[in-house]
């Protein structure tokens, strides 16, 4: 299954490159200026620069022209139908072109200069990670003197690895400096846009026919007579700009699936309880979900939290003896009388900027009292209550005795000699051996259970009757109350797998 899943996540990687290339990433616009004008531009810059000597004059040119068919017009008037070597159609507003009418493929190889910065930036193949094309280090001068031969670039360059093209190792220099040789600058002209020419070289057509040309076995090289001739889809230049970024973002997503499947797939290998922990520990971390700057924050639920509570009949509106702030300088418990105490040291862990750190008494109460226990233990099933007890951890004997009847479900059950917590959705009666009944103000019931589930699991045992004592005073994470809800739905999703581990 895992494969499986890799195998999807690369192939939907391949589909968003493919309709990058072939217009179908990102709409087109009428109001744009067409790619025409854009390769017009790059001829004429082009003829400039030869003419001042500044790059070589090609071997060969060429413009390609759509018409009944798809032509090949050269300098001398003479033309040849293509359309046989078309690989796919493009919209419109699009031109095909051969990759060495493009852009200037190749580089001038020059020595390092003994006076060169010492920030000046060396890339090696190995500096490149495969496949995604991101550089992975930024070796210097200093830390990588050598006299070889090297290629020079610029900044906006493509650097194109000539050496196993399989590996995709195409980047866009951040910077100027030098190269080995098996990486070659690409340079362009006016304002093509590199980063869309990076997705051409690593899209599955092109890196398909380039690998098919490659020469050599062990340590085989792109043919660069076939890089130049590559007939290319240019779209215009803005919707270049708007093809980067909108494959940018759906990678960025494909990115985040892939890496927490991998995550998931690292946790499976442990034991379901470490899973269970593990799940839990994420989703009051705010790493389960993610958070959606669109709704209500948790200062706010907080603020409702209080009214709801001052509502309250009895001891139960009694206000919370502290409440918790973040602040830049650390986080702080203030209490009524107006005092406060830096309480960062106690705070586990970071959370993010929308939800809050609240103790449990400020979000609970708790409910059932001595008058409605009953010990309820060998009873036999003759009525129709079950009798909640921490001995049994769950369930100890059922009863039918309706007036100790504890009717409002949901709860949060503890143990408090036993660091048992569980959550009860349907009527029961409490027995009488320390068990404690909360019920939640504002908050999603079954989120409060999960964070207390993992609290509860991390804690040492405080002793006989301490347990729910202890709880009462910790600090829990509370996220907006839509996102409790999604956290609740995606753990009811995952915790059951869990169990099958």
């Amino acid at each position: 299954m895992s494969d499986r899943i890799e195998s999807i996540i690369d192939a939907l990687r391949k589909k968003l490159l493919d309709a990058a290339i072939r217009g179908e990433l990102v709409d087109q616009d009428n109001r744009e200026e067409p790619a025409s004008a854009l390769l017009e531009r790059i001829a004429a810059e082009r003829s400039q620069l030869i003419r001042e000597k500044k790059i070589k004059k090609p071997k060969s040119s060429s413009r390609i022209e759509r018409r009944d068919g798809i032509f090949e017009v050269f300098p001398d008037g003479s033309e040849k139908d293509i359309s046989g070597e078309i690989p796919f159609d493009i919209p419109k507003s699009w031109e095909w072109v051969r990759l060495g009418n493009y852009c200037q493929y190749g580089g001038v190889q020059s020595s390092l200069v003994i006076n060169e910065p010492q920030d000046t930036w060396i890339l090696d193949l190995e500096d490149i990670e495969s496949q995604t094309g991101k550089i992975l280090h930024y070796i210097y001068l200093a830390q990588r003197k050598s006299s070889s031969s090297k290629y020079r670039f610029s900044k906006g360059m493509v650097l194109y690895s000539k050496l196993r093209p399989y590996l995709n190792k195409v980047v866009v220099a951040e910077k100027d400096g030098y190269c080995t040789t098996e990486i070659v600058p690409v340079k362009l002209f006016a304002q093509a846009v590199p980063e869309y020419l990076k997705i051409v070289l690593t899209s599955p057509e092109y890196l398909l026919q380039i690998n098919s040309s490659a020469y050599g076995v062990k340590m085989p090289r792109a043919n660069a007579e076939l890089l130049n001739s590559l007939l290319i889809p240019i779209p215009p230049s803005d919707e270049q700009l708007r093809i980067v970024d909108a494959l940018e973002r759906h990678l960025k997503q494909l990115d985040i699936l892939r890496e927490s499947h991998r995550r998931m797939r690292r946790i499976l290998h442990e034991t379901p309880t470490s899973l269970r922990q593990q799940l839990l520990q994420a989703a009051i971390e705010g790493k389960l979900v993610a958070q959606d700057p669109k709704e209500e924050p948790a200062s706010a639920l907080l603020v409702r939290i209080a009214k709801e509570r001052a509502a309250l009949p009895g001891k139960r509106k009694a206000s919370p003896s502290s409440r918790i702030e973040r602040r830049p300088g650390g986080i702080f418990e203030l209490f009524p009388d107006g005092s406060e105490k830096d309480i960062s040291d106690e705070i586990p862990f970071d959370i993010p900027e929308s939800w809050e750190w609240v103790k449990l008494g400020a979000i609970t109460y708790t409910v059932g009292s001595k008058s409605n226990q009953v010990l309820a233990r060998n009873i036999e099933k003759a009525g129709k209550y079950p009798v909640v007890t921490q001995g049994a951890k769950l369930i100890d004997g059922y009863s039918n005795d309706g007036e100790k009847l504890l009717d409002s479900p949901p709860v949060i059950v503890f143990g408090d000699h036993t660091r048992v917590v569980k959550f009860i959705d349907f009527p029961f009666i409490i027995g009488a051996d320390g068990t404690k009944c909360l019920k939640t103000i504002g908050a999603s019931p079954k989120y409060v259970y999960w964070a207390l589930s993992f609290i509860s699991g991390r804690i040492p045992s405080r002793g006989y009757g301490r347990h729910y004592e202890f709880l009462n005073k910790q600090a829990i994470p509370l996220p907006p109350l839509q996102e409790q809800q999604r956290i609740v739905r995606r753990l009811e999703e995952l915790l059951p797998l869990v169990s099958q581990a």
